[in-house]
């Protein structure tokens, strides 16, 4: 070994049977030293966002541990500014739970911070949780538990109804929230029901309209077997999302078009504690009752 090349460690003294000791160690060139300091940095601040990430998720989910990151509690914009740094990242330097922190954080700030975040701000938590839903749907990965998908879609309806929303951002969200309702996903649709019809009742009759309208077609057309994609297809039906922007659609009475599944997802649809929505709700439930009693006549016939 090169001795010339080691030092004491003078900020390591151990005392040992009353004698007072420094270890040896290796005085690294300093276009190393940079390296390794350089390297460190680099890891004490991935390390770091795993607070961001647990912050994120008991925020969301409206847990008392959210309180022990007072940082991030009493500071969202220094939330902000670290969920923009991961969500701008270009390369795979963070952990897995690390890169979908950045989402909660956006649909914290919308629904708990929105006073204290410039307009900017709020502009861009909204775009990038429209830009994650879409890249979500045309990845087909809409389910991924922990992935920041469930906040996104919480908070849509929010989006939807919030009052200065450009016209490009408003289009987009209703043609997401859209293609996800005609897809038939389960959270979609219970989000839709307990929060959409409260935030804007318009917008959402206008949304439960287009899914009458266009449910048969996008089952034909994107729900087989090399069938196009939900982004094509509702790009080909852009009458609809107009028409549910300039809310000209009326709440329909007929539904005879329908399959069993897709009266189903209607009535899911409905929210259950407004007035309208109910009674909409019963009319549906007598059509599935017409339905079983036809179904009934059959087998008895074959019998």
């Amino acid at each position: 070994m090169d001795i010339r090349k080691l030092k004491l460690d003078t900020d390591n003294f151990f005392e040992k049977d009353g004698h007072t000791y420094a270890s040896l160690v290796t005085e690294l060139p300093a276009s190393l030293v940079e390296i390794h300091n350089k390297t460190e940095e680099k890891n004490r601040k991935i390390f770091n966002r795993n607070d961001l990430y647990m912050w994120s998720i008991a925020r969301f989910e409206h847990k008392r541990d959210s309180e022990k990151y007072i940082d991030y509690e009493n500071n969202p914009l220094k939330a902000l500014g670290e969920a923009r740094e991961i969500w701008e990242s270009e390369n795979n330097e963070y952990f897995y739970l690390q890169k979908y922190a950045p989402i909660y954080v956006f649909a914290i700030l919308i629904r708990d911070y929105k006073e204290l975040i410039s307009e900017d701000d709020c502009h861009y938590c909204k775009d990038s949780i429209l830009n994650f839903i879409e890249l979500n749907i045309e990845s087909g990965n809409v389910i991924q538990t922990g992935s920041g998908f469930e906040a996104a879609i919480y908070i849509l309806p929010l989006i939807i109804s919030n009052e200065d929303m450009s016209d490009i951002s408003l289009k987009k969200s209703i043609e997401l929230l859209l293609i996800l309702i005609l897809d038939s996903n389960k959270l979609v649709i219970q989000t839709f029901s307990t929060k959409m019809w409260e935030t804007n009742f318009k917008i959402a009759s206008g949304i439960f309209c287009g899914y009458v309208e266009l449910k048969p077609l996008y089952d034909s057309e994107v729900r087989i077997y090399n069938g196009i994609s939900s982004i094509e297809f509702i790009n080909k039906n852009q009458h609809v999302i107009n028409n549910i922007i300039k809310n000209v659609y009326a709440i329909p009475n007929d539904f005879s078009h329908l399959s069993y599944n897709s009266l189903l997802n209607l009535n899911m649809l409905l929210a259950p504690t407004n007035e309208i929505t109910v009674m909409k709700s019963i009319e549906i439930g007598k059509i599935f009752g017409k339905s079983y009693l036809k179904n009934d006549i059959k087998e008895e016939k074959m019998l």
